[in-house]
């Protein structure tokens, strides 16, 4: 039996170099990477889905953002993690 159909797609979309565009920028400015059209694409639906909409909580990219601005804010300032009033996440 042959392959997938879906399976094709998704390899032939991950063949594909990603876009160079506002959105892929800003998700690398924050050290997510971004190798293919795939990944482009990903980040293109979640940026429209939840970004544009702050939906930031209910994001796995919003939710981990937010964890890694609170340990910067931990860091940068010598607080421990009680010190915050920050929303757990």
């Amino acid at each position: 039996m042959g392959k997938d159909p879906a399976e094709t797609v998704i390899e032939r979309i991950q063949s594909l170099p990603r876009e160079k565009n506002s959105f892929t920028k800003g998700f690398q400015s924050i050290n997510v990477a971004v190798e293919d059209a795939l990944d482009s694409q990903a980040l293109i639906q979640l940026k429209q889905k939840y970004c544009n909409q702050k939906k930031c909580l209910l994001c796995p990219a919003g939710i981990y953002l937010l964890k890694l601005k609170r340990w910067q804010k931990m860091h940068d300032t010598g607080l421990k993690n009680t010190d915050l009033l920050c929303v757990h996440v």
